[in-house]
């Protein structure tokens, strides 16, 4: 029998990491593009939320909230992760809204 799925407390203790190479290599490329010092808070919470697939999708509200950005920042934190190719981004639309 399956084990049952976490409670909330379990899931508060859950670790995740980041690789060094993203504030070794990547940190000082993202400070000079656009959007790029929010990059670093919107990536760690990409990190945060990913699965065991890495897929993660938070919408552009959740990810603002998170990191105390505007949409718009996250939207082009997003952009400059995206061009550096730390994460790829797929467009999701709610079922009957444009969002």
């Amino acid at each position: 029998m399956p084990d049952p799925a976490p409670d909330s407390a379990q899931r508060a203790r859950a670790a995740f990491w980041i690789d060094d190479a993203v504030i070794d290599t990547y940190a000082p490329l993202l400070r000079r593009a656009r959007g790029g010092p929010a990059a670093l808070a919107v990536y760690t919470a990409l990190a945060r939320r990913a699965g065991p697939d890495g897929g993660c999708w938070p919408s552009l509200r959740t990810l603002a909230a998170q990191t105390a950005a505007s949409e718009r920042t996250v939207q082009r934190a997003l952009q400059a992760l995206e061009q550096l190719g730390l994460v790829a981004v797929t467009t999701c639309y709610e079922a009957g809204s444009r969002r």
